[in-house]
């Protein structure tokens, strides 16, 4: 006998949620049998959950050829009036508890789940509703939420009675109010069981609201966002045209590396464990380590399959050719560097720190900027060739502004900024550097180029007075650096590596012993006696821009998405073999939602373990947010840090619409309905008070954060906020900051605040290891191939009105440092607009 079944759920879903149960995932994706007369013999069915579920519950039958359905058929469509108003059934859900030998079946069944079925008593269901909603089923293999097993997972999770109640985290929404009514309608059914239904909203939007109402209780963070202003309908058209401490003096240990000899014992050790390493972890005896410093050098662990440098691997490597017995020196090839001093500063201690093992390290210089000399300096010896560029002029900063290109191509930015030295909308909506904005970057420039000349003067032995006299002489020949004793000599590369081959007993017809950085990358520490020991240190990464999800074009390592962040974060609060924490940020800030929800983890993680915050180039604004969670806070002397303040703004681009032709017609529901959506038109006033009443409300979360995570009256925290950026050394002579230094004095201070000993090892465990998987791989591979398609996409993201106030430190370069800029992809795009204007 042939029968058709109606399924209301697909056989296997993906889960986006994140499940407080490791089968939660598993379980919630079985069919819901909607025939009352149809008994699965699948053992997989989840038919041991929900009882049959009656026809008349749900509008749904199961359709049947024999005689007799055929009658019950004729017979139901005779009951029905044909004239006048014809009654349907309703589908609501009607909750039935269970009488006790359901019950003992239920319970039976579940003995005989498979364990990828099996869910401990009392779990809570989580689920995150987010972006696009389909109505289709969906396989584990998308990221696309599916509605029916949304509604699924909820009618299972009310007859379950392992489901305490349900967890749900309600992102923005891009679905529309159809789905929308028959989630919430399914959130109406959930509670009828009894169990509760939490919501967690960070956006709250109509939708979202709409949703987070229906559950039994809805929360939501202090720095939450608000738009329940209206709603709105737009329709396009397209013309015919074409040392300070809190309270009192705390002493913090240095973290300098202190060099010890081996004993007799140890190099046995060494030296055995050598012996049975693998083949590619071997090193000859007497070798060169070689290491080329170029460009951009991140702050994150990176795999062997890409070429960017990586500041961990770089320092790790001195580290163990200090101690490796074969390793005879190391030959340091610098070129023209792009990143922040923050990382030059690191990579120079660590240069003066291997020269305490007697070794020689010799530095060879090509191009000689202020970067490259104040690394090339440190070492024992420095080499140029006859044909050297030297460009130790001097430092400049720039600050750029599109206030006129805006005004010409008809684009009206409408910033709110809160902070007179927040100069973040300036590059926007000014056309020329506030007074505020100059007194900060020369402020600025006063501190780097101090440092630098006393850091040359140190390792020259020069004073500083001449050193800045010679900078002065505008000297572009490299003999004058030789005559001036800035340089050892004048040599090629092949005379340099001559000059070690003989230095190093090597004959001249044979090649010099070396080991680049890639391969010595895999030496391990421990086949050196460099691993630590029991107790263990997590280190946490968090580089780039921050957002609250993962982009699609994002790459990983590339920014800090909270979500991610956050699970790991919670992973060492949670895992008691961490004796403390430190977190190393290198940040200008992003999406000031995003920085709260990560402070209140780093803030929940100081309260179970020492947490201690390491800053790289820049730590500032959203960056300096997620810093001021932690216990101590360390910096470098030129980190970019503070930016206390935050920036919100919106384009208006009516005279752009009306230059090519293009037209919007609005509809809307409320009084501030159209505050976002309606980029045709300026502010109206009250728009405009509102817009900033709220960039208002998340400085004022900004700042009185900062004022108690520093112990700091709010209104001299107010006197160093106001968005202004400082270095780590001004930083820390205002309370920001606790010490100068870098990772290596965040582990000590780690150490002394967990109660370790600081001569004792300690393992540091690296949360953020580099992603070897496939996919990665090939999106660092195809980075250049999607160039065209990212601008595109950065272009309609600048024109988009951006939901949430940014807490972010605008793109400040300096010239001759060589620090890239952090322009947007809109600038470029803008050229080439005007370009075709000629």
């Amino acid at each position: 006998m042939a029968k058709l079944l109606i399924l209301h759920a697909p056989q296997v879903v993906f889960s986006s949620s994140r499940s407080l149960v490791s089968a939660t995932t598993t379980l919630y994706r079985r069919p819901l049998l909607l025939n009352s007369n149809f008994t699965s013999s699948d053992s997989h069915s989840s038919s041991h959950i929900v009882p049959c579920l009656r026809s008349r519950r749900f509008s749904a039958r199961a359709f049947d050829d024999s005689p007799a359905s055929s009658a019950e058929l004729e017979k139901d469509q005779q009951e029905q009036p044909r004239d006048g108003v014809e009654e349907y059934p309703t589908g609501e859900m009607v909750y039935e508890d269970r009488n006790a030998w359901e019950s003992f079946v239920v319970k039976f069944r579940m003995l005989f789940a498979y364990p990828w079925q099996r869910v401990r008593k009392g779990s809570v269901l989580t689920m995150t509703l987010r972006g696009q909603i389909s109505d289709q089923l969906k396989s584990r293999f998308t990221s696309v939420l599916s509605l029916p097993q949304i509604s699924e997972n909820l009618v299972k999770a009310a007859y379950d009675p392992r489901i305490a109640g349900v967890y749900l985290h309600i992102e923005p929404l891009s679905c529309g109010w159809g789905k929308v009514e028959e989630i919430r309608r399914h959130i109406l059914d959930f509670k009828k069981s009894g169990k509760f239904i939490v919501g967690y909203i960070n956006i709250c939007g109509l939708k979202e609201y709409y949703l987070g109402c229906a559950c039994s209780e809805l929360y939501a963070p202090p720095s939450a966002y608000s738009f329940l202003y209206g709603l709105t309908v737009q329709a396009s058209f397209l013309g015919d045209q074409q040392e300070q401490p809190r309270d009192g003096v705390e002493e913090y240990p240095t973290g300098e590396m202190v060099y010890e000899d081996r004993n007799a014992w140890e190099s046995f050790v060494v030296k055995f464990r050598m012996l049975f390493a693998y083949p590619w972890q071997r090193v000859r005896k007497g070798s060169v380590l070689t290491m080329t410093l170029r460009g951009q050098i991140s702050d994150q662990l990176k795999s062997r399959f890409t070429s960017v440098l990586s500041l961990p691997q770089i320092s790790e490597n001195l580290v163990k050719a200090a101690y490796d017995p074969r390793i005879a020196g190391v030959y340091l090839h610098i070129e023209p560097l792009s990143c922040g001093w923050g990382k030059v500063e690191e990579i120079r201690r660590h240069i003066l720190d291997f020269k305490k093992s007697g070794k020689f390290i010799v530095g060879y210089i090509n191009i000689c900027g202020l970067k490259e000399y104040y690394l090339g300096c440190a070492c024992s010896e420095l080499y140029a060739p006859p044909s050297a560029y030297s460009f130790l002029y001097g430092l400049t900063v720039q600050a750029s502004f599109l206030g006129g290109v805006f005004e010409k191509v008809g684009i009206e930015p409408q910033v709110q900024r809160i902070g007179k030295y927040k100069s973040a909308g300036d590059q926007l909506a000014r056309k020329s550097i506030s007074e505020e904005n100059y007194e900060m970057l020369s402020v600025l420039l006063d501190n780097i180029y101090a440092n630098w000349l006393d850091g040359v003067s140190d390792s020259t032995g020069k004073k500083r007075e001449d050193v800045e006299s010679f900078i002065n002489q505008g000297v572009y020949e490299i003999e004058k650096l030789k005559e001036e004793g800035l340089i050892k000599d004048i040599r090629y590369d092949d005379e340099v590596i001559s000059m070690l081959k003989e230095r190093l007993g090597v004959e001249k017809d044979k090649k010099l012993p070396t080991v680049d950085y890639k391969k010595y990358s895999g030496v391990k520490k421990s086949t050196l006696g460099l691993s630590g020991g029991r107790d263990q240190i997590a280190i946490i990464r968090a580089g780039g821009s921050i957002s609250r999800v993962k982009g699609p074009l994002s790459t990983p390592g590339s920014s800090i998405v909270a979500e991610q962040l956050i699970e790991k974060i919670r992973s060492v609060r949670e895992n008691k073999k961490y004796k403390a924490a430190v977190i190393r940020i290198d940040s200008p800030g992003g999406d000031a939602l995003a920085s709260d929800l990560m402070w209140r983890e780093i803030k929940l993680l100081a309260e179970t373990k020492p947490v201690i915050a390491s800053m790289s180039d820049v730590a500032a604004s959203g960056g300096y947010y997620m810093a001021m969670a932690a216990n101590t806070i360390v910096a470098e002397n030129l980190t970019l840090t503070g930016s206390i303040g935050v920036v919100t703004a919106r384009f208006t681009l009516a005279k752009l619409y009306e230059k090519i032709g293009f037209n919007k017609e609005t509809i809307s529901r409320g009084k501030y309905a159209e505050l976002l959506g309606a980029e045709e038109r300026p502010f109206k006033p009250e728009e405009a008070e509102l817009f900033g009443k709220s960039a208002q409300h998340a400085y004022q979360l900004f700042r009185n954060k900062a004022a108690l995570s520093r112990s700091m009256p709010v209104d001299k925290m107010e006197e160093v906020a106001q968005g202004r950026v400082w270095t780590g050394k001004d930083a820390h002579s205002r309370g920001l900051v606790d010490a100068l230094g870098g990772l290596s004095r965040a582990i000590a201070i780690a150490k002394q605040k967990a109660n370790i000993p600081l001569d004792k090892k300690v393992t540091l465990v690296e949360i953020s290891r580099p992603s070897t998987s496939l996919p990665d791989i090939l999106s660092g591979i195809g980075s250049s191939v999607i160039g065209v398609d990212r601008t595109l996409k950065g272009l309609l993201d600048e024109l988009t009105v951006s939901k949430g106030v940014q807490a972010r430190m605008d793109g400040i370069m300096f010239q001759q440092l060589g620090r890239d800029s952090l322009a947007s992809p809109i600038i470029d795009l803008l050229k080439d607009y005007l370009s075709s204007l000629r």
